[in-house]
């Protein structure tokens, strides 16, 4: 099963919140900032295969929270034998200790790290949770032979900028055309980027369910 890059967000509705719980204030975390624009929503949530093949949306309203993300990866893959081997998410120290906090096992066979990109620049050192479980450099299988990155973990970030484009279209529509279109876009894109791949000489895929296996 191809690896999975995932939780993209339109960049103008991206809020900058320091995750070190250790050193929140009581006042909370999140600095107040003026928006002279409509927005319904939060953001777009995407699950982007490495190939750059955009394989799921959701919209989030309000916040991009990991039981959000959590509900809409458990939405793409409701059988977890159906998941991905690698999960690259940039709140994915927030999302496992969700998980572990409530004691669910649904992706106990995924190796959850954070992409490199983010975890270069936004996780801190010194968070021994984050280092020790998810370190992309951690896991074997995400290096090659000559000392390179086997997967593009910034897949997602990279489908953020083209999605971004798309926002001052989309912010004033009716919300069965903001469906519309942005399905529509993502299927369009879809095919090119399938067309690139197979003239490059890639063989992509799908991988069929768990339960439709013999």
């Amino acid at each position: 099963m191809p690896p999975i890059d995932s939780a993209t967000e339109i960049p103008e509705e991206r809020y900058d919140v320091d995750h070190d719980y250790s050193k929140k204030s009581d006042k909370g975390n999140v600095v107040p900032k003026a928006r002279f624009a409509r927005r319904r929503t939060h953001n777009e949530q995407l699950l982007v295969s490495c190939c750059g093949i955009i394989n799921a949306r959701a919209t989030m309203f309000g916040a991009e929270s990991v039981s959000g993300a959590d509900d809409f990866l458990k939405s793409v893959f409701p059988n977890p034998l159906d998941c991905a081997n690698v999960l690259f998410y940039d709140s994915n120290c927030q999302l496992q200790r969700y998980l572990i906090a409530r004691k669910d096992n649904y992706f106990q066979h995924v190796i959850m790290p954070v992409d490199v990109f983010h975890f270069k620049s936004k996780h801190k050192v010194t968070d021994e949770f984050c280092q020790k479980h998810c370190n992309p450099a951690k896991w074997n299988e995400l290096v090659g032979e000559d000392g390179k990155w086997i997967f593009n973990s910034s897949a997602a970030e990279q489908v953020n900028a083209w999605l971004g484009g798309y926002l001052a279209i989309v912010r004033d529509m009716l919300a069965h055309n903001y469906d519309f279109f942005l399905d529509e876009m993502i299927m369009r894109r879809n095919k090119l980027v399938l067309g690139r791949l197979l003239e490059s000489g890639h063989v992509p895929y799908i991988v069929p369910s768990y339960d439709e296996y013999p």
